[in-house]
C-alpha cells in the first residue's frame, strides 16, 4: 500500500449523485474523516480560516484508492474546500475528496470497513464532524 497520510492530514470523502445531486458521505468505524479519528478534544476553524501550510489533496489520492482497491482516477480532490482542526499538539488539514464513479463504490468502501451516509444520517457523529459535514453539504451543494 502506498505511504499512509501524515499525521496532521484527515480525507473527508463523498459521492454525489450526478443526475439527483444526491450527496453521500463515507463513514468509516471511527468516523467521517480518513483515515484516522479526530482527536476527542480537537476544536473546528471558522470557516474561512485556511491552513498556514497547505498540501495539494492530490498527492493523497493514490492512498485512498490503494486502501479502498479502487482504480486509479476513481477518486478527486476538491481542492477549493478545506478546513482547519486544533488540538493542543497539533494542526490537523482537512481535504475533501470526491468519488468519481457514477455510482458510490459501496461494496469497496464495505469491504474496507466502511458505508456511505446521507446528512440525514450523521446524527450520532460527534459534533465537530457534524460541522465537517454541514460545511462540506453546504460548499458542494450550495
Amino acid at each position: 500500500m502506498s505511504q499512509a497520510l501524515p499525521e496532521n492530514i484527515r480525507l473527508l470523502l463523498f459521492h454525489k449523485q450526478a443526475i439527483s445531486s444526491r450527496l453521500h458521505f463515507l463513514r468509516l468505524a471511527h468516523g467521517v474523516c480518513a483515515f484516522e479519528p479526530l482527536p476527542v478534544a480537537a476544536k473546528l476553524a471558522k470557516e474561512n480560516e485556511i491552513p498556514s501550510v497547505t498540501h495539494h489533496p492530490t498527492c493523497y489520492l493514490p492512498y485512498a484508492e490503494t486502501y479502498f482497491k479502487l482504480a486509479a482516477g476513481s477518486l478527486r480532490s476538491e481542492p477549493e474546500f478545506s478546513a482547519v482542526v486544533y488540538t493542543a499538539a497539533i494542526t490537523i488539514t482537512i481535504y475533501l475528496v470526491r468519488f468519481t464513479a457514477l455510482d458510490p463504490p459501496i461494496t469497496a468502501v464495505e469491504a474496507a470497513g466502511g458505508r456511505f451516509i446521507a446528512l440525514t444520517e450523521a446524527r450520532s457523529c460527534p459534533p465537530i464532524e457534524l460541522e465537517l459535514l454541514r460545511r462540506v453539504y453546504t460548499a458542494v451543494l450550495g
